[in-house]
């Protein structure tokens, strides 16, 4: 590796990697064992050569042993493991299985709720799959949860051009980049709509062709690729979010907002690397209310909008840099939901505001010219004297106009899209949500007419024409539905066919926060009430083709 092609190695000792790498010269030597074998401590398990899936677990008991247990689940439909009982207090316990291939949760409990470390000793576990560490800890309260590997395991005959693996995404394990377009050797497996795929204790159900992984739980510390963890706890109530790609690496950024209330919302960075790794996390704006909705600017940072009240106001976030800032976006406050713009305007860039209120009037807000003479990105939301101007719509020739009477703007909301939410512009399109009447608003904004179209049987019932003008022929509309049993990922194509993506069986919340991978290789989304962000792929490595919806209501 890595001049003509990815080659790598790997040396396996009983099961535990002892050697790997790829990029050498002319040789690589490790050397590994003992010439002087010593017998092993009665309390692990001998050494055992497996040819499938080793799987190792050590646990060095805290003062209560007694209280500690463990299980192992195959979650592709075989058998499942029960640890051994601990007996001996501040002991090393380890035991090797074989196992098949398969994805599997590794769930640690402690009956007095209070783990295995540090209150009564300084009891730790580790789990190792193939030799790579998968799961760690110590600190927990009742239980603590991990899953790693995946339901498909492919692997290639060395004697055939080779496919791509598929991507397990465990801490240790790293997905594959597929070519943008299909090679004649890839099998296209994905069907959307077809759900028949459990993932994640069956709380998620999902269309054949995908598999995904748990990544964030609100509280607890986010666990990171190569097994270390972040030092802050993941944020709670995660709400809308955006990918924001890496300006040097192709790795990405995912924006995540916090809608916790009084000052303890704002916004929480997953930091990934190109392969789909995980490798950190940090919130990014702190002190601000209910952060629900917000929306990418076209230099790649992310907008987050209070829903506050008097108080409520939009702030842009750079996760690459860490500069925050509140901008001009919004005259005054308000209980702001959502942000998009339109760069194809011949008088300029636009920026446009939602606001969930009876009264919530839809803002366009146009930067200064002297805005974008500075060279600094960061100044076009932040420069004195732009101009503010309101939706009004006329239900008599459904056509509209911009008033820069906010007065006007907010008579036309309370009568036609009160409680506007999601909103979205592309190719000159622009589509809002009213929430509390139910409609879906699409603004021609070159030919200044407007339709509404209902919402009861989904954000997107629109006619065929009408999504193929959003999305590509052939590409799926994604998006996220209402909040409580309906919490799911659902798609419609453009001949106007509707499917669900994933259903959320173990879900009662909200599903937010859809976003993909700059490459398309993985989509991500959140489950509101437990900061659940989960991240889906497609097991035969292709990438995801679609466009995110952003109108979805909440």
């Amino acid at each position: 590796c890595c001049g003509y092609g990815s080659g790598n190695y790997k040396v396996f000792s009983d099961g535990v990697k002892v050697a790997s790498g790829g990029e050498f010269q002319t040789s690589e030597t490790t050397t590994f064992g003992s010439c002087l074998q010593l017998t092993s401590n009665p309390t692990e398990s001998p050494s055992v050569v497996c040819t499938e899936m080793a799987v190792v677990v050590k646990i060095i008991t805290d003062d209560y042993p007694a209280e500690t247990s463990w299980t192992l689940t195959n979650n592709c439909g075989g058998a499942d493991i029960t640890g051994p009982e601990h007996t001996d207090a501040t002991t090393s316990y380890s035991n090797t299985y074989c196992l098949p291939p398969a994805e599997y949760t590794f769930v640690i409990s402690d009956e007095y709720g209070d783990g295995i470390c540090c209150g009564y000793g300084s009891g730790s576990y580790e789990v190792f799959s193939d030799g790579d560490s998968v799961a760690n800890g110590g600190e927990f309260q009742t239980s603590e949860t991990t899953s790693f590997g995946s339901c498909l395991q492919l692997t290639p005959n060395p004697t055939e051009s080779p496919t791509p693996k598929v991507p397990s995404i465990s801490p240790t394990t790293k997905a594959p980049s597929a070519p943008s377009t299909p090679s004649p050797t890839i099998k296209a497996t994905y069907k959307p709509g077809d759900l028949t795929v459990r993932c994640d204790n069956n709380k998620l159900l999902l269309s054949t062709g995908l598999d995904c992984k748990l990544l964030t739980t609100g509280g607890q510390r986010v666990t990171f690729a190569d097994g270390s963890r972040s030092s802050g706890n993941m944020h709670s109530r995660a709400d809308g979010a955006a990918v924001i790609p890496h300006p040097t690496d192709n790795g990405w950024y995912y924006t995540s907002n916090s809608e916790a209330s009084s000052g303890g919302g704002g916004v929480g960075t997953l930091r990934f690397a190109s392969n789909g790794d995980l490798i950190g996390y940090e919130r990014s704006l702190t002190g601000t209310t209910r952060n629900c909705g917000g929306g990418r600017t076209p230099w790649n940072t992310w907008v987050s909008c209070e829903e506050d009240g008097s108080s409520g106001r939009c702030h842009e976030v750079d996760p690459d840099t860490g500069y925050t800032q509140q901008v001009k976006v919004v005259a005054q406050g308000g209980n702001y939901e959502s942000f998009a713009y339109d760069d194809q305007d011949p008088d300029g860039t636009r920026f446009f505001t939602t606001e969930d209120d009876s009264y919530g009037a839809l803002t366009r807000y146009t930067p200064h010219p002297n805005a974008f003479l500075t060279g600094n990105s960061k100044d076009i939301l932040n420069t004195n004297n732009g101009v503010y101007e309101y939706l009004v719509l006329d239900e008599n020739d459904m056509t509209f106009t911009w008033s820069t009477s906010m007065t006007a703007g907010q008579a036309s909301a309370n009568a036609l899209f009160p409680y506007s939410e999601g909103i979205d512009v592309h190719d000159r399109l622009l589509n809002f949500i009213a929430k509390t009447t139910r409609r879906l608003f699409t603004l021609d904004l070159l030919q200044k007419t407007w339709t509404k179209t209902s919402t009861y049987s989904g954000a997107f019932n629109l006619q065929p024409d009408q999504i193929a003008r959003v999305i590509g022929e052939g590409d799926i509309l994604y998006f996220c539905e209402d909040g409580g049993d309906a919490c799911d990922i659902h798609g419609r194509d453009s001949t106007g066919k509707y499917f669900t993506i994933v259903r959320g069986d173990g879900y009662d919340t909200e599903s937010t926060g859809l976003a993909f991978s700059p490459d398309g290789q993985f989509m991500y989304v959140a489950f509101q009430s437990n900061s659940n962000i989960y991240s889906f792929w497609r097991t035969d490595g292709l990438p995801f083709n679609g466009t995110v919806a952003e109108t979805k209501y909440h």
